[in-house]
């Protein structure tokens, strides 16, 4: 008997001891590619794209942290219509955001996680601008940008204890109110459009920890 309790203790510590390091506070990076399906269109017929999706986190606990990113896809939409033919072009999405997570449920090896917070939005693609003045059509960068949120759910599958598979799903919400051609700024005819849409994806996460000096 004494000899079972001698050796299962150490094991039960040495359990604990590895248990805990992981779960410390410490750096985390996630990165992977993601589908992009807008809700509503900045530009006209405007498709669901394909991109990326990396950010950079620091969890406080074990089942709480903070993270920085950044989202770009790449949309279709049509440029123009010509005697019947359709000419399409493409629009550049990008989304700076700061973002809140928590992992309220953990099952065996797969945390699941929210995250939710503000975000800035901006979209850009060619557009035709006819002059008032003289009648002429130029073709100059058309661009939409502004604040809203984002908010999403992430099914996370360690592989080993720092390195994860994540599914990713993530509503984007946002109220463009700038509107600006070749960078300026500029008078919107109308209300400005919305640029809300739905992104999914597979990234891989890697959990840093604390650097050791």
């Amino acid at each position: 008997m004494g000899k079972r309790v001698f050796i299962c203790f150490p094991a039960l510590l040495l359990c604990y001891v590895v248990d805990n390091a992981f779960a410390q506070p410490g750096f985390s990076i996630q990165a992977g590619l993601l589908y992009d399906k807008p809700r509503q269109e900045a530009f006209q017929k405007m498709e669901a794209g394909i991109g990326y999706v990396g950010n950079f986190g620091f969890d406080f606990s074990e089942r709480a942290g903070v993270e920085l990113g950044v989202m770009h896809s790449t949309h279709s939409y049509i440029f123009v219509i010509e005697q019947g033919a359709v000419r399409e072009r493409d629009a550049e999405s990008n989304t700076l955001f700061f973002k809140a997570r928590a992992i309220p449920f953990r099952i065996g090896k797969t945390d699941i996680v929210f995250a939710a917070g503000p975000a800035f939005f901006d979209i850009s693609g060619p557009r035709r601008i006819v002059d008032s003045s003289s009648g002429n059509i130029y073709e100059m960068e058309a661009g939409y940008s502004g604040w809203g949120g984002v908010a999403n759910l992430d099914l996370r599958f360690f592989v080993t204890k720092g390195l994860a598979l994540t599914l990713y799903l993530s509503a984007n919400y946002v109220r463009y109110n700038k509107y600006s051609i070749n960078s300026l700024d500029t008078d919107y005819p109308g209300g400005l459009p919305r640029g809300d849409s739905l992104s999914w994806g597979l990234t891989v996460f890697h959990r840093i920890g604390m650097p050791k000096f």
